[in-house]
């Protein structure tokens, strides 16, 4: 009879820790239906964010196609012009203005004192 009170004592027992796994377990699938509840809300919202993404980067593609054709004109200007503009040794070799008026006043010293000598000699 013992036997039996021991085996009955221990099924009660295991009843009592498979209900409390059950509670347990009934709470953790609680928080999971939680947890999946917000994982649905945030890949919604990320499906929201993609497609504004898509249009944003069709955008920028045209724009930068616009780009692209701007640079091609720039680029062909540029090309245009720079076999006419100075280097810097062309700018080297050419007098500085401040030396070209030195000379210019020393013409005109020079052509003065040539009429005053043709004034005194005659």
């Amino acid at each position: 009879m013992d036997n039996v009170q021991g085996g009955i004592a221990r099924l009660e027992g295991d009843v009592s820790t498979l209900k409390s796994d059950v509670t347990t377990l009934k709470s953790d699938v609680s928080t999971l239906k939680t947890d999946v509840a917000t994982l649905k809300s945030d890949v919604s919202s990320l499906k929201s964010d993609v497609s504004t993404l898509k249009i944003d980067v069709a955008t920028l593609r045209s724009d930068m196609t616009d780009v692209k054709l701007i640079v091609g004109r720039m680029e062909e200007r540029l090309n245009a012009t720079l076999p006419h503009l100075a280097t810097k040794a062309d700018v080297a070799e050419k007098p500085s203005k401040t030396y070209m008026w030195g000379i210019m006043a020393a013409l005109l010293t020079a052509y003065a004192c040539g009429l005053a000598a043709l004034a005194v000699l005659r």
